[in-house]
Protein backbone atom coordinates (compact mmCIF):
# COMPACT_ATOMS: atom_id res chain seq x y z
CA UNK A 1 0.00 0.00 0.00
CA UNK A 2 2.86 2.30 0.72
CA UNK A 3 4.20 1.79 -2.80
CA UNK A 4 0.89 2.79 -4.33
CA UNK A 5 0.70 6.02 -2.31
CA UNK A 6 4.37 6.77 -3.16
CA UNK A 7 3.71 6.24 -6.87
CA UNK A 8 0.58 8.41 -6.71
CA UNK A 9 2.53 11.16 -4.92
CA UNK A 10 5.31 11.05 -7.53
CA UNK A 11 2.73 11.16 -10.36
CA UNK A 12 1.02 14.16 -8.72
CA UNK A 13 4.34 16.00 -8.39
CA UNK A 14 5.33 15.22 -12.00
CA UNK A 15 1.87 16.27 -13.24
CA UNK A 16 2.03 19.54 -11.30
CA UNK A 17 5.54 20.21 -12.60
CA UNK A 18 4.47 19.54 -16.20
CA UNK A 19 1.44 21.82 -15.84
CA UNK A 20 3.62 24.57 -14.40
CA UNK A 21 6.18 24.27 -17.20
CA UNK A 22 3.52 24.34 -19.93
CA UNK A 23 1.79 27.33 -18.33
CA UNK A 24 5.12 29.14 -17.94
CA UNK A 25 5.97 28.50 -21.61
CA UNK A 26 2.61 29.97 -22.72
CA UNK A 27 3.10 33.01 -20.49
CA UNK A 28 6.57 33.65 -21.89
CA UNK A 29 5.31 33.39 -25.47
CA UNK A 30 2.51 35.83 -24.69
CA UNK A 31 4.94 38.19 -22.97
CA UNK A 32 7.21 38.09 -26.02
CA UNK A 33 4.29 39.03 -28.29
CA UNK A 34 3.29 41.91 -26.00
CA UNK A 35 6.86 43.21 -25.81
CA UNK A 36 7.24 43.05 -29.60
CA UNK A 37 3.96 44.91 -30.06
CA UNK A 38 4.99 47.60 -27.55
CA UNK A 39 8.35 48.07 -29.26
CA UNK A 40 6.70 48.45 -32.68
CA UNK A 41 4.21 50.92 -31.23
CA UNK A 42 6.98 53.01 -29.65
CA UNK A 43 8.98 53.00 -32.90
CA UNK A 44 5.96 54.13 -34.94
CA UNK A 45 5.22 56.90 -32.41
CA UNK A 46 8.83 58.08 -32.65
CA UNK A 47 8.55 58.15 -36.46
CA UNK A 48 5.31 60.15 -36.23
CA UNK A 49 7.11 62.74 -34.11
CA UNK A 50 9.49 63.30 -37.05
CA UNK A 51 6.77 63.66 -39.71
CA UNK A 52 5.03 66.84 -40.80
CA UNK A 53 1.72 66.53 -42.63
CA UNK A 54 0.89 69.58 -44.73
CA UNK A 55 -2.61 69.86 -46.20
CA UNK A 56 -4.86 72.50 -47.76
CA UNK A 57 -8.45 73.56 -47.32
CA UNK A 58 -10.61 75.97 -49.26
CA UNK A 59 -12.81 78.60 -47.63
CA UNK A 60 -15.31 80.10 -50.06
CA UNK A 61 -15.90 83.82 -49.80
CA UNK A 62 -18.21 86.24 -51.52
CA UNK A 63 -17.91 87.66 -55.04
CA UNK A 64 -15.43 85.10 -56.35
CA UNK A 65 -12.89 85.41 -53.55
CA UNK A 66 -11.67 82.15 -52.00
CA UNK A 67 -9.18 81.66 -49.19
CA UNK A 68 -6.79 78.72 -49.44
CA UNK A 69 -5.51 77.67 -46.04
CA UNK A 70 -2.32 75.60 -45.93
CA UNK A 71 -1.79 73.93 -42.54
CA UNK A 72 0.55 71.49 -40.85
CA UNK A 73 -1.43 68.83 -39.01
CA UNK A 74 1.63 66.70 -38.29
CA UNK A 75 3.74 66.58 -35.15
CA UNK A 76 6.98 67.95 -36.61
CA UNK A 77 8.11 71.19 -38.21
CA UNK A 78 7.84 71.32 -42.01
CA UNK A 79 10.72 73.03 -43.80
CA UNK A 80 10.76 74.59 -47.27
CA UNK A 81 6.99 74.40 -47.81
CA UNK A 82 6.36 74.83 -51.55
CA UNK A 83 3.17 75.01 -53.62
CA UNK A 84 2.76 74.04 -57.25
CA UNK A 85 -0.56 74.82 -58.92
CA UNK A 86 -1.67 73.22 -62.18
CA UNK A 87 -3.62 76.20 -63.53
CA UNK A 88 -2.49 79.78 -63.47
CA UNK A 89 -5.88 81.10 -64.68
CA UNK A 90 -6.46 82.50 -61.21
CA UNK A 91 -5.53 85.84 -59.71
CA UNK A 92 -3.58 84.99 -56.56
CA UNK A 93 -2.81 87.55 -53.88
CA UNK A 94 -0.98 87.64 -50.56
CA UNK A 95 1.07 84.52 -51.15
CA UNK A 96 4.02 84.03 -48.83
CA UNK A 97 5.13 80.78 -50.41
CA UNK A 98 7.60 79.17 -50.38
CA UNK A 99 7.73 79.23 -46.59
CA UNK A 100 11.00 78.61 -44.78
CA UNK A 101 9.18 76.53 -42.15
CA UNK A 102 5.76 75.78 -40.70
CA UNK A 103 5.42 74.58 -37.11
CA UNK A 104 2.89 71.90 -36.09
CA UNK A 105 -0.69 73.21 -35.97
CA UNK A 106 0.29 76.44 -37.78
CA UNK A 107 -1.28 77.63 -41.00
CA UNK A 108 -0.82 80.18 -43.76
CA UNK A 109 -3.42 81.60 -46.12
CA UNK A 110 -3.57 83.15 -49.54
CA UNK A 111 -6.44 84.38 -51.66
CA UNK A 112 -7.66 83.31 -55.07
CA UNK A 113 -9.94 85.61 -57.05
CA UNK A 114 -12.22 83.83 -59.51
CA UNK A 115 -13.80 85.33 -62.58
CA UNK A 116 -16.19 84.17 -65.26
CA UNK A 117 -14.70 81.23 -67.12
CA UNK A 118 -12.40 80.20 -64.26
CA UNK A 119 -12.07 76.42 -63.80
CA UNK A 120 -14.23 74.75 -61.15
CA UNK A 121 -11.29 73.04 -59.51
CA UNK A 122 -7.54 73.19 -59.24
CA UNK A 123 -4.84 70.62 -58.57
CA UNK A 124 -2.58 71.78 -55.76
CA UNK A 125 0.71 70.01 -55.12
CA UNK A 126 2.28 70.71 -51.73
CA UNK A 127 5.93 69.79 -51.16
CA UNK A 128 7.94 70.04 -47.94
CA UNK A 129 10.90 68.63 -46.04
CA UNK A 130 10.80 67.32 -42.48
CA UNK A 131 13.02 65.42 -40.05
CA UNK A 132 11.81 62.10 -41.46
CA UNK A 133 12.21 62.67 -45.20
CA UNK A 134 13.07 65.27 -47.84
CA UNK A 135 10.69 66.23 -50.66
CA UNK A 136 7.45 64.96 -49.14
CA UNK A 137 4.55 65.51 -51.50
CA UNK A 138 0.78 65.70 -51.22
CA UNK A 139 -1.55 66.34 -54.16
CA UNK A 140 -5.00 67.68 -53.52
CA UNK A 141 -7.86 68.87 -55.72
CA UNK A 142 -9.58 72.02 -54.47
CA UNK A 143 -13.10 72.54 -55.81
CA UNK A 144 -14.53 76.06 -55.90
Amino acid sequence: MENVSLILSILAIVGSLMGYLLHDRRLKAQELKINTYNLLKIESEQLELKKAEVRASLIKGDRGKCTVKIYNKGKARAHQVRLIMDDQDFLISNTAFPLAFMNPQESAEFYIHLSMGSPDSMLLKIMWDDDYQKNNEHQQILTF
